[in-house]
């Protein structure tokens, strides 16, 4: 692999659960001697409501199966251990618009930020634009700094995980702890415009619309001006029904404060640099095939991932080679700051104790 070219390991923010409900249909005669089918329903407890749904839902299971077979036929024989596998699960009866619901984000804040890059900086590919030498592997959840990837379940909420996940990943690398668990059905109910209590609550309107979508700045934004709680005290329910609900912040029981956010808009080395110190926010196209049924492996452009940034995720670390001689040095230690600076897609923080409040 060139300097040029990187992969990254993402923890997706959104792994979705499978919704519950009967496993079997009365009634289909033929339609229903379908071993491959039948079994589907069994193992994720899917039940069709009628003889057209169940022959609505058999056709899509089957062409997402012919789908996820034809990539991986393409792969046999093939020696890289890099190569991305797919596998069923429990979305393999849905139409691609009822994935793409579950992968919600807000389109035009999207649009506006999206950004594209140079593959490489300025300084040989060895170093990031700041000067910092850039590691070839870094793997924050392997370090014990990120929990396991999370559940959003049936809330289109990946924007919330996609944020709190960064900060939970960001305090726990800057403070060499195990990650803290912050609360995302927060964020889900209170910053919810359709409901205008919220508004009346803090005096602003945050613009997210709680299942139906969101941008990670919206967290950010309410955790600066309002402080996050941790999810042992605002716990998360959304993903069980894809419903918000009314909002239940609580002052005296927030931990910190986020204080600023930007962008990476420069080169894969700045944002390699900058994954070195910590996990980072990210949106992508998880509308395809290849990150729907994804089960090992990376992604590349030509896998058909697509360009669309309709889903958040967390990118946890990256592993890179180079062919130009040896590994870069150690990585640096960071220089400690006085407060917590977020900036998106990033968080760099470091955060003091107080009366064990995290203050930031």
């Amino acid at each position: 692999m060139n300097t040029k070219t990187f992969t990254v390991s993402l923890l997706v923010a959104g792994a979705m659960a499978g919704p519950q409900g009967s496993s079997g249909f009365a009634g289909l005669g033929k339609v229903g001697q379908d071993p491959g089918f039948n079994n589907f329903n069994a193992k994720y407890n899917k039940g069709p409501g009628s003889v057209g749904e169940y022959v609505e839902r058999q056709g899509i299971y089957h062409a997402n199966t012919n789908t996820i077979n034809e990539h991986n036929r393409k792969n046999i024989g093939s020696s890289n251990p890099n190569k991305l596998v797919l596998e069923m699960n429990w979305t393999g009866d849905l139409t691609p618009e009822e994935y793409g619901n579950m992968t919600n984000l807000d389109n035009a804040a999207a649009e506006a930020q999206a950004t594209s890059f140079t593959p490489s900086g300025g300084l040989g590919g060895r170093m990031g634009g700041v000067g910092v030498p850039v590691a070839s592997t870094i793997d924050h959840f392997e370090d014990g700094f990120m929990h396991p990837v999370k559940d959003q379940g049936s809330c289109g909420s990946c924007w919330t995980f996609s944020a709190n996940t960064t900060l939970e990943g960001t305090l726990a690398k800057k403070q060499g702890t195990s990650p803290v668990r912050i609360s995302e059905q927060q964020i889900v109910d209170c910053t919810n415009t359709k409901d205008s209590r919220n508004k009346d609550r803090f005096g602003k309107d945050y613009g997210a619309w709680g299942c139906e979508g969101g941008w990670m700045d919206y967290s950010w934004n309410f955790h600066k001006d309002q402080g996050y709680m941790y999810d042992s005290d605002y716990s998360y329910t959304s993903g069980n029904d894809g419903r918000e609900k009314e909002c239940a912040h609580k002052d005296d029981m927030t931990k910190g404060r986020v204080t600023s956010y930007g962008q990476i808009t420069t080169n894969t080395n700045d944002m390699k640099a900058k994954a070195m110190m910590q996990p980072l926010a990210v949106a992508l196209d998880a509308g395809k095939a290849a990150f729907q049924f994804y089960k090992s492996g990376v992604v590349k452009a030509s896998d058909g991932c697509g360009s669309q940034l309709n889903h958040a995720v967390v990118i946890v670390g990256y592993s890179s080679g180079d062919d130009s001689g040896p590994d870069p040095s150690p990585e640096p230690t960071p220089p400690t700051p006085t407060d917590c600076t977020v900036t998106k897609w990033w968080h760099s923080c470091e955060a003091s104790d107080t009366d064990d409040r995290r203050m930031l």
